[in-house]
């Protein structure tokens, strides 16, 4: 696609030097507590009101044709959740295209990915009981960024087809950008990026969960690349992990009695 020109400066009469703009997609991160609404709310939040203003202000300046968000119409009726960036971006200009770019459930499945708060649970059921909640829980978060979060990121961009074509707008959770996996994705995959903001709506509680998270994945690198000692049991959901823990401690021996 032969780009538009999009200025013309002004040039003596032998010559004239032009500006030519590519394509870009602009990414915006967000708390998830901002983009994402229950259904039986009556009013915004204070973060959720400051996407709303920071929506306007970003698609008047780069007129994106698509907006696509770190969402699935099946996880947002499992919860009773709606998209406030869906909704605002309908009435702000009926002609964007808007894309869930997120993996449903069976998706999730066909792409091997496992949830941070389901490798929590399995590994609080059947792991070590020397280990405390809180090291359970940095341990699965870290392997959640680390392992899977690729994986999410890479069928994102799937769903994000043609966005080097057409200026274009991307909401992901802040730990998404925090790790980098998804700039780097964007660079090997020879897409113009830029990313605006990265924690819109975002409490300094949620900054400190995911530093914590990262800092844990820095001093446990083997975690970048981790492979489960019960992957053949498919721990995919909340559900398979509880299951997978049952499982193991039934084939667990039981320890010998002490006289």
């Amino acid at each position: 696609m032969f780009p538009g020109i999009a200025q013309i400066r002004e040039a003596p009469p032998s010559a004239f030097s032009i500006r030519i703009e590519r394509p870009i997609l602009h990414i915006i991160g967000v708390s998830h507590f901002a983009h994402l609404v229950k259904i039986e709310q009556t009013e915004h939040t204070d973060r959720q009101k400051e996407l709303l203003s920071y929506l306007v202000s970003i698609v008047s300046q780069v007129k994106p044709a698509l907006v696509g968000e770190e969402a699935s119409a099946e996880g947002l009726a499992d919860h009773k959740l709606f998209s406030i960036t869906q909704t605002s971006i309908k009435h702000l200009k009926s002609d964007i295209e808007y894309r869930f770019c997120d993996p449903t459930e069976t998706q999730r499945k066909s792409i091997g990915y496992v949830s941070g708060f389901a490798l929590f649970q399995h590994f609080v059921m059947s792991g070590d009981n020397n280990v405390s909640t809180s090291e359970n829980h940095l341990k699965a978060y870290a392997i959640d960024t680390g392992t899977y979060f690729p994986a999410r990121e890479r069928f994102w961009l799937k769903q994000l087809a043609g966005c080097n074509d057409k200026s274009a707008i991307f909401i992901c959770g802040y730990g998404h950008l925090a790790h980098n996996s998804f700039s780097k994705l964007l660079n090997q995959a020879g897409i113009d990026f830029k990313i605006e903001r990265e924690d819109v709506g975002l409490s300094e509680e949620e900054r400190k969960d995911v530093q914590r998270t990262l800092g844990y994945l820095k001093e446990h690198p083997e975690l970048e690349h981790w492979t489960s000692p019960f992957s053949r049991l498919r721990i995919t959901t909340t559900f398979d992990a509880l299951k997978c823990a049952t499982r193991v401690r039934k084939r667990a021996p039981r320890p010998e009695r002490t006289p």
